[in-house]
């Protein structure tokens, strides 16, 4: 199964590492804007987009994901979840801490959600690793948009795969090698991170 691009987020994810182990001073987090006014014409093209890559890769998967695409409350729902942890849909570094923290589960067969406080702890390193990006400092509204949106639609097909894999220890298997190798190519080993009430 395609899980994303992990490579595109990977030095997101290193560089938040590195500096949540150092001190947290205000200075670390440039004045950069994470968050983006949602576009509801331009979210069915993302989708679309998104369904067009994943088919490119695996048409069995493409077809699945546009099916799951098929309606735009697919994003509502992940919203949903991050309302849940105190998280905002539309701040790009908390759908991706969503994202990661459920790509970690899938690589380490870890399928129970967090607490709201270590999520909400890998949400601040998110957003210190994008505060700090050049690549995403020069993105755009709309690709903002199209960033997160991503990330909340894979969310949702990460989710459900979850959920599968509770009772299907090949497929649990099949998805974790596939994480695993995914975040392996920008320099991450998933299975040697836990996530911790301080991220």
């Amino acid at each position: 199964i395609y899980l994303g691009d992990e490579a595109t987020y990977g030095d997101v994810a290193r560089d938040a590492k590195a500096r949540s182990a150092g001190p947290k001073s205000d200075n670390m987090v440039k004045d950069v804007d994470l968050t983006y006014v949602a576009d509801k014409s331009r979210t069915r093209i993302n989708l679309q987009a998104l369904g067009r890559r994943l088919a490119t890769n695996d048409p069995v998967v493409g077809a699945q994901a546009n099916e799951v695409f098929a309606s735009t409350e697919v994003l509502s729902a992940v919203g949903g979840v991050m309302d849940q942890f105190g998280l905002e849909k539309n701040n790009v570094a908390h759908t991706y801490a969503l994202y990661w923290v459920v790509y970690w589960g899938l690589a380490n067969k870890v399928y129970d959600a967090p607490s709201a406080d270590a999520m909400q702890a890998v949400a601040v390193q998110a957003e210190r690793g994008f505060a700090n990006s050049a690549d995403f400092a020069a993105m755009d509204n709309s690709q903002k948009q199209a960033t997160a949106e991503e990330l909340m639609a894979l969310n949702a097909i990460m989710d459900a795969s979850s959920e599968q894999a509770k009772s299907d220890p090949s497929l649990a298997a099949q998805l974790a090698k596939a994480a695993l190798v995914g975040s392996r190519k920008s320099g991450l080993d998933l299975d040697k991170m836990n996530v911790t009430e301080d991220g």
